[in-house]
């Protein structure tokens, strides 16, 4: 019982984050703000994560860095956007 439990708790924790995730990505993308964390910006392009830190270390997105922390600019974006279109 206590394995299932738990295995339950874990289930509810992961709906949770993706139903935050989906919510946080609706929000971005109807009303995106100046300046992006990763998260924010995966949403807003619409790609993973993994995706988008590629991109930022070949030198396809530029970004800011403020200590550890890695800010993407929303013109940023849509500038590599518009350079990629086919």
């Amino acid at each position: 019982k206590k394995q299932s439990h738990r295995v339950t708790e874990a289930l509810w924790v992961s709906i949770s984050t993706l139903m935050k995730k989906s919510v946080m990505g609706s929000q971005i993308r109807r009303d995106p703000p100046v300046n992006m964390s990763v998260l924010e910006a995966c949403f807003y392009v619409g790609i993973s994560e993994r995706k988008l830190r590629e991109l930022i270390a070949r030198g396809d997105i530029r970004y800011v860095r403020l200590g550890s922390r890695i800010l993407i600019r929303r013109i940023d974006l849509d500038q590599f956007l518009e350079r990629n279109l086919v």
